[in-house]
């Protein structure tokens, strides 16, 4: 099948609602093929508000499930991080690694990112959250950023929300048990 007529099945799925349901019929339909997903990924770089924010939160539970699928995209997908035009895209892109492991070549980046959605209060606070687990999962093989994290977690925990407020007491609660062993 043509990548025309893959994007136009895709943009009108995305078109008949927003809803889990819908989003799962176009996670069934991409599947494990790279075309569709490639179809994905350029309606959701695209100018269409709508088609970003239904193809965003397709892409969170496709990269929830795979995400593999999501790797070979990802110099695209960085493209629009620092300045999306819907939130949902930055939160579902850092929801899929707070879930998985960051690809080796993309934690730098990673890093840089989800310090700087966690030290930004304005920053949506599911982004922010995800950020920790982010975070967290690339300072279990990388041990030196334990004491960053730890500091900015605990500057932020006093005027933190509750779902952030209980994300921050588990990942210190790691931190420390961590920094403990390696003592």
């Amino acid at each position: 099948m043509a990548t025309k007529e893959i994007k136009k099945i895709i943009s009108d799925q995305l078109r008949v609602e927003h809803s889990r349901r819908n989003t799962e019929i176009i996670r069934e339909y991409v599947g494990t093929d790279p075309e569709k997903m490639k179809a994905l990924i350029d309606i959701i770089m695209g100018d269409d508000l709508q088609l970003h924010q239904r193809g965003s939160y397709a892409l969170n539970i496709i990269g929830e499930v795979r995400p593999e699928m999501v790797h070979p995209h990802l110099t695209k997908l960085f493209k629009l991080l620092p300045d999306p035009p819907h939130e949902s895209f930055s939160r579902a892109i850092v929801r899929i690694y707070g879930k998985n492991a960051v690809p080796k070549k993309w934690q730098g980046r990673f890093v840089d990112l989800c310090f700087g959605y966690l030290e930004n209060p304005k920053c949506p606070v599911a982004t922010r959250i995800f950020s920790i687990s982010v975070l967290m999962n690339i300072a279990r093989q990388e041990r030196d950023l334990l004491p960053e994290l730890k500091l900015i977690i605990l500057e932020h925990y006093e005027h933190g929300t509750t779902g952030f407020k209980s994300r921050a007491k588990r990942t210190l609660k790691e931190i420390d048990k961590l920094a403990a062993a390696n003592s």
